[in-house]
């Protein structure tokens, strides 16, 4: 059930049950507002069933209408409440499982690649993954599970190992937009018109972040933030050192081909050498909505 799905079942059940529970008030009020057989203040007997005479509008008529109109506006409330929570959330993705620190959370999946050395290993609230030598296209990556539609916000903090091997030419790390059971082919020299990537990685050209389109220098040792957002047709690829302060870069992408399917989000590394490369993901964080 997507977010929208359960938006909906679950305003339909608060209201119905804030709806119950106003008729259940209106009626005790109800019943309250009659007189029973028996004696009134003054004394005089009153034959059962008696009522006295009175404007129902001012007894609970009023109280009714009143309940009524709160229901309402509660309803209203929860429902704008819920929509607000789901249509705009923010979440930090865990890496481990609630129940066991040594194992990977369920709402993640791991794929390894074409290299027997394509690993990943739990570091508290981080991630180390290795990825073997000539791993392109067949490199290792975590998804995570659940898949994103409309307007979105991922980010990650990477780096490199600092024992790594000396890098060479096409190491590449970090994150990945790509539509549901999307995979690459054998032959492929580059991510399709329809994947989205922004990634630290090292060539020919230096130690460089960025992702299809831009480019632009950076340390290998140091630290990086990456993030990819989605703002209606408007895909955004940026890099920060601190997380806060993010430098924007417009992604090379064919909107009218990634459409409105379903997208899953990664992290990947991969070698194109014969060294393998050791990377460090920590923060990942994905924000839905505008």
């Amino acid at each position: 059930m997507d977010n929208s799905s359960f938006l909906n079942f679950l305003s339909a059940i608060i209201s119905a049950l804030i709806t119950t529970t106003g008729a259940v008030l209106i009626a005790y009020l109800g019943r309250k507002g009659e007189k029973k057989a028996g004696q009134d203040k003054s004394g005089l007997i009153l034959p059962p069933g008696y009522v006295p005479h009175r404007n129902p509008k001012t007894a609970w008529g009023k109280w009714a209408f009143f309940i009524l109109l709160s229901l309402v506006v509660l309803t209203l409330l929860v429902r704008l409440t819920i929509t607000a929570y789901f249509e705009t959330s923010t979440e930090t993705i865990p890496f481990t499982s609630d129940h066991d620190t040594t194992a990977l959370h369920p709402s993640l999946e791991w794929e390894a690649g074409s290299s027997e050395m394509d690993a990943y290993h739990l570091v508290g609230q981080s991630i180390e993954i290795t990825a073997g030598p000539y791993t392109w296209p067949n490199f290792p990556m975590l998804h995570d599970k659940p898949t994103l539609t409309g307007d979105f916000r991922v980010s990650v903090k990477m780096s490199f190992l600092p024992d790594a091997p000396v890098l060479e030419t096409a190491q590449m790390a970090g994150i990945l937009i790509h539509p549901l059971n999307g995979h690459l082919a054998q032959g492929d020299e580059k991510f399709p018109n329809d994947w989205i990537a922004v990634s630290k990685n090292v060539t020919n050209e230096g130690s460089l972040v960025g992702c299809r389109g831009a480019w632009a220098d950076y340390s290998y040792s140091d630290p990086v933030f990456l993030r990819i957002e989605k703002v209606g047709d408007v895909w955004r690829c940026a890099y920060s050192s601190n997380g806060e302060n993010w430098t924007y870069l417009t992604a090379s992408v064919d909107s009218t081909q990634l459409g409105a399917q379903p997208w899953v989000v990664s992290l990947f590394a991969y070698s194109g050498t014969e060294n393998a490369i050791q990377v460090t993901f920590s923060d990942w964080v994905i924000h839905v909505g505008k």
